[in-house]
């Protein structure tokens, strides 16, 4: 009888044990499955965070570069007046520079706050170059800024006086303030290379709009040495012609990209008529226009008796070439507002992806804790227990 007993004990210790245990293999499985989902969706959401981020950081350079731009224009213009400037001009300068001043401290901030480089273990080596390279570039931007705004006072000065008192700096302004832009540019393009931004649809985006950029810059810079010609009479030299035949090759090797990455990216109606109005206005009235500047100066030239004393009349004033080559590029800032909004949207729909999967896993992991707490007390009270009874009456 003793060992009919300890047999019946033994045959429900085996049976317990492997009810518990298959139980407690399935609660672990599922359980860490769930923590395996929670922690990916943890490390998407970081992702997406931090994209949002540096998404904000290249918004504020796109900033800045913009600004310093829109202040080359006027700048520049201004040096070319026979007569001190008119007030619009030292008004749009000033704004132009306000925005210079609040985008640097952002951008200055950010980059005190930036998280390390990707590829730190799959690539030390490249990791460590990338690294080196970018503090070089920090290095430059912050200089770059420095002598722009050294500058101030100089131009300042210089653009409150006629031309028979003004020493005539535009060089050293264009140059510094290029300068700065071009400190930016290096700036942003390490941040896009070495970031995973999560969503391979941002990194196309950004693609779109750093191509815009280049096209705003390129005519934004033909437009400022064209506005000192208009301010100034003068003829456009060949030099300058050069110039702006390389800055329209950039702009339109830009367009081209842009057209592909936008395609790619959406095909709705409203991204189809935006790049229509680009090539309207940007491209086939714009560029009308500036041929128009072109030829002027050149008939000019031939028709004078002198050519070394030329003086141009363009057919309108530098106030009304400032509106028309920002009105020009009005509908390239236009795509790249719905680039930065539609970048924002995906950068929150990849947060709340994440963290409706973060959620998810949450609430599996406490159902799995919960259904697991059951089963055990299942097995133990609904199966032993009978057994155990049934074992104890035979």
């Amino acid at each position: 009888m003793a060992a009919l007993d300890s047999t019946s004990q033994t045959r429900l210790l085996t049976i317990k044990n492997l009810l518990l245990g298959v139980t407690l293999a399935l609660i672990f499985i599922v359980g860490a499955m769930a923590i395996v989902g929670l922690n990916t969706a943890s490390n998407e959401k970081s992702r997406a965070e931090r994209a949002m981020t540096l998404n904000s950081l290249i918004d504020d350079i796109v900033t800045l570069k913009l600004s310093v731009s829109g202040e080359r224009n006027y700048t520049l213009t201004a040096y070319g007046f026979p007569e001190a400037v008119p007030d619009e001009f030292s008004t749009k300068i000033s704004i132009n520079r306000g925005a210079v001043e609040g985008a640097y401290d952002n951008i200055r901030l950010k980059l005190q706050d930036l998280p390390e480089f990707d590829g730190k273990d799959s690539n030390p080596e490249r990791f460590e170059a990338a690294n080196k390279k970018f503090e070089a570039y920090k290095t430059e931007f912050f200089d770059a800024y420095n002598a722009y705004v050294a500058l101030f006072d100089t131009t300042d000065s210089d653009i409150g006086v006629g031309a028979d008192e003004r020493v005539s700096r535009s060089s050293t302004v264009r140059k510094a303030m290029d300068s700065l832009i071009e400190a930016a540019a290096r700036v942003r393009g390490e941040i896009e290379a070495n970031y995973d931004f999560g969503d391979g649809r941002i990194a196309v985006v950004n693609r779109l709009k750093y191509q815009l950029w280049v096209m705003i810059e390129y005519a934004a810079r033909e437009a400022a040495s064209l506005g000192e010609n208009v301010s100034s009479g003068e003829p456009i030299s060949i030099i300058k012609k050069g110039q702006g035949d390389r800055y329209g090759g950039y702009g339109q090797s830009a367009w081209e990209q842009v057209q592909a990455i936008a395609v790619s990216t959406t095909a709705s109606a409203n991204i189809a008529a935006q790049l229509e109005q680009i090539q309207d206005v940007f491209f086939d009235q714009f560029e009308e226009t500036r041929f128009e500047l072109y030829d002027l100066s050149d008939d000019a030239v031939d028709e004078a008796d002198d050519p070394f004393d030329v003086n141009v009349n363009y057919g309108r004033s530098p106030l009304q070439w400032m509106e028309t080559a920002n009105g020009a590029v009005e509908p390239v800032m236009m795509m790249s507002r719905y680039a930065n909004q539609l970048s924002t949207e995906l950068n929150n729909e990849a947060v709340s992806s994440a963290s409706a999967a973060m959620a998810t896993s949450i609430i599996l992991i406490i159902v799995v804790l919960g259904v697991g707490g059951v089963s055990v007390w299942v097995v133990l009270s609904r199966v032993v227990s009978p057994v155990n009874a049934l074992s104890d009456t035979m």
